[in-house]
């Protein structure tokens, strides 16, 4: 079949991030500026609407970086208004390719991260934001108007062009996605193009009421500061009034320090009562309420939510509300709460909680829910990085217990508190689980005391070294693996290849890669060694920042290779149960571990068992694995 690359560049008067692939392409303002394509890797060339349409074969593959976006174009805006025809389900992402390999997805990195003799331009896409936003409305002129002068769209048109000899060359030095991965991507543009459902109800009486909280906020940092301060975002002049009324010295009021002061008893309390209003104004976790109302479509879905190998693991990660960063919220009665808050009266909240925000934020999740009609059902790999872990490293005994079915949590605060299991209580048990979940990665004694913190149990420096000398003791071969994993990618780079266990590392020119059971292949870019702060010999390689999305250097270890290796096979295994369920139901949501299916209620009973079936089938590569799910049927999203 004919492969065809295609770059489009489009105007609109809506902003793709802020309100989704979706609502862009269908905006009544939006249009297309013009198509650059290039046919069997012939000379690009560009079509712009109101010129004959290029012939292309009745059927083709679509190459383009990012082509979830070039087939939203074609469909909502080439066919209906141009005429255009898509391509049969086939498409070619060499973002999507680049992202496999751990490079950067936007077209302008990863044509630095590989060096290619040919980058993007850089004087066209200054004129490219120019003509695909409108002018900024002015006193004079208030109405929408474009920067389409023929100068400025000569420029957008020879940065179309250049933008695909660009992807041709990325494509050309990025490998093909392995057939598996291309049926993952295929599944990952379905579940895309079908998004959730959105109790739209719920959406907009959060965000009545975060405004009047806002309000009230607003109200009362003004009378408490003598009608100094206007709002509570307003810190420099909420810095100014601690500092010069109340007398404290303060460089700035992060939310660091504005906690710690409250912690605190030093200060005098009109300066607390400013703080307390300032750290209450600052929240942001609602803001999700006006991200999903901004995404939200006209049949009150939500779609394009799921980045493909948004990590360097290959799993997926979040876009626009970010389902994968969602609160953990309150142990509340939710269905109560929503009950409330879909009263549309701050104060009524304010008679039953004690932090109305805390609630809003507690009920984001519940938004997604199922369309009338039909319910959600969940299949959650009950703590898989635990059992892939212990398969992966051999460690025998956690197997064992993981497939009789007991609780390792259990198991390892009996070990840390050296009590009888049946004596373990609920308070123990959880820092058995912090235990389990987060010291598998060679986690130090430090690092866990902070994340004992994030559960809201504060534990001393001596408790915290024995929590850690516990788990390394007990498990000694997932201590052992951090040792020989890091091992082996040593000697792989020096020696070109070498096996540890279940893995096969080799060398592929500066690269390394991991072949997992899977069949699936782990990339580190430009490996190298260095010098870690301990003055040892390190392995580092090249990465992209997940804060900053630059091309940088990193340092890596053991531990942390394992956290990668086994996050990795995770996917993989969520990955293959998507492909088996999406066969015979509707995958919505898939977050981390889970696959979350929308089915009419009719049929929710019958499709329990088979779902349950489908998710928990353990592949050939992975015979011995302890895989373990957990189903839940609910009308709303929820969290087990």
């Amino acid at each position: 079949m004919e492969v065809i690359d295609v770059d489009f560049e489009i105007f609109s008067e809506v902003d793709v991030t802020k309100v989704g692939l979706h609502n862009y392409v269908t905006h009544p303002s939006t249009d297309i500026i013009c198509m650059a394509f290039s046919q069997g890797h012939g000379v690009t060339k560009l079509w712009r609407p109101g010129r004959e349409l290029p012939k292309f074969p009745a059927q083709y593959v679509l190459r383009a970086h990012n082509a979830p976006f070039e087939k939203a174009v074609i469909e909502f805006i080439g066919v209906p208004k141009y005429g255009m025809h898509m391509p049969q389900k086939k498409y070619d992402c060499t973002a999507a390719r680049a992202a496999y390999m751990t490079y950067p997805r936007s077209l302008e990195n990863v044509s630095k991260a590989l060096r290619l003799p040919l980058l993007k331009d850089k004087e066209g896409r200054g004129a490219m934001l120019q003509v695909t936003k409108p002018r900024t409305p002015s006193k004079n002129n208030p109405h929408t108007t474009w920067f389409h002068d023929k100068e400025r769209m000569n420029k957008v048109y020879r940065y179309c062009i250049q933008d695909v000899d660009v992807e041709h060359h990325v494509h050309e030095a990025v490998i093909n996605l392995p057939p598996f991965e291309e049926k993952v991507f295929a599944l990952d543009m379905e579940i895309n193009q079908r998004g959730v459902y959105v109790d739209e109800d719920l959406v907009d009486a959060a965000i009545s009421i975060a405004e009047q909280n806002t309000e009230e906020l607003n109200n009362s940092m003004f009378w408490v500061t003598g009608c100094r301060v206007s709002a509570t975002t307003k810190t420099k002049q909420i810095k100014t009034y601690l500092n010069d009324v109340c007398g404290l010295n303060l460089p700035s009021i992060t939310k660091d320090i504005v906690r710690d002061l409250l912690e605190g008893d030093a200060i005098p309390d009109r300066a607390r009562r400013i703080l307390e209003l300032r750290q209450k104004g600052s929240k942001t976790s609602v803001a999700k309420f006006y991200k999903i109302k901004a995404w939200m479509t006209l049949d009150k879905r939500i779609r394009h939510l799921f980045m493909y190998c948004g990590a360097s693991t290959a799993r997926w990660t979040g876009k626009g509300p970010q389902l994968h960063n969602l609160p953990r919220g309150l142990d509340i009665d939710k269905e109560k709460a929503i009950a409330l808050i879909k009263r549309r009266k701050l104060v009524l909240l304010q008679e039953e909680y004690a932090d109305p925000m805390a609630i809003l934020s507690s009920c984001i999740r519940e938004t997604f829910m199922a369309a009338p009609g039909y319910t959600l059902i969940a299949g959650d790999f009950s703590s898989i990085e635990v059992r892939v872990l212990a398969w992966l490293a051999g460690q025998q005994d956690l197997i064992d217990m993981l497939d009789a079915g007991e609780d390792p949590y259990i198991d390892m605060a009996s070990a840390i508190y050296k009590v009888e299991k049946t004596d373990v209580d609920s308070n123990q048990r959880l820092i058995g689980k912090i235990a389990v979940l987060g010291l598998g990665y060679g986690m130090g004694w430090k690092t866990f005391q902070a994340q004992c913190g994030t559960y809201g149990v504060q534990i001393t420096e001596k408790f915290a070294k024995l929590v850690v000398k516990t788990y390394r003791a007990k498990y000694t071969k997932i201590v052992q693996f951090w040792k020989t994993i890091e091992e082996t990618m040593l000697t792989a780079l020096t020696c070109g290849e070498e096996r540890n266990g279940k893995l096969l590392v080799t060398k592929h020119e500066r690269n390394l890669k991991f072949h997992l059971p899977s069949g699936r292949d782990l990339w580190y870019i430009d490996v190298g060694t260095g010098q870690n702060r301990w003055h040892e010999t390190c392995l580092t390689h090249m990465t992209v920042d997940a804060t900053t999305k630059q091309w940088v250097r990193r340092e890596t270890y053991g531990g942390m290779l394992t956290e990668n290796i086994v996050q990795a096979i995770a996917r993989d295994l969520l990955a293959e149960a998507m492909l088996r369920v999406d066969e015979f139901f509707n995958i919505v949501i898939h977050v981390h571990d889970e696959a979350v299916i929308e089915i009419p209620l009719t049929d929710a009973k019958s499709a329990m068992p088979k779902f349950k079936q489908l998710m928990q089938v353990v592949p050939g590569w992975a015979k011995g694995c302890p895989i373990a799910v957990k189903l839940w049927s609910q009308k709303r999203f929820m969290k087990d």
